[in-house]
């Protein structure tokens, strides 16, 4: 009987394929060169859109309503005591061609998307706020 507890407990972990977070707020920060912070942070509009993160986390694809975009990861920048946080971040390039670098902080539910192509007055932030993971 504690077997068959066993496996219908701890079962559906060992089958964890993926990993989907929901948003519904984005808020965009440019760079301040000056004080060298994130500044200048827009008001927080709606957004729903949907992160779904494959399982050897290499790839992942973010849907919004209007585009179905589909990320590179480059090289994981997370150890296992962000892991334990909840921290995880990644250089990426995008299927067309752009870098990012994504901070998933599963912690404070919230997803950051830095760009910083071209000169520093034109690097953004977006802050997105995470509705649900699962």
């Amino acid at each position: 009987m504690k077997l068959i507890s066993f496996f219908i407990l701890f079962l559906p972990s060992l089958c964890f394929t993926q990993l989907s977070l929901s948003s519904e707020f984005i808020s965009v920060c440019y760079w301040n060169q000056e004080q060298s912070i994130w500044d200048n942070c827009s008001v927080k509009s709606e957004y729903n859109s949907l992160f779904v993160v494959n399982k050897n986390e290499t790839m992942f694809t973010h849907t919004t309503s209007e585009v179905k975009s589909t990320y590179y990861v480059k090289e994981p920048d997370y150890d296992n005591a962000d892991a334990d946080k909840g921290i995880y971040a990644y250089d990426v390039v995008s299927d067309v061609g752009n870098e990012y670098y994504f901070i998933f902080d599963l912690g404070i539910k919230e997803v950051k998307i830095v760009s910083t192509r071209g000169e520093p007055h034109e690097w953004y932030m977006n802050r997105i706020f995470i509705k649900s993971i699962f």
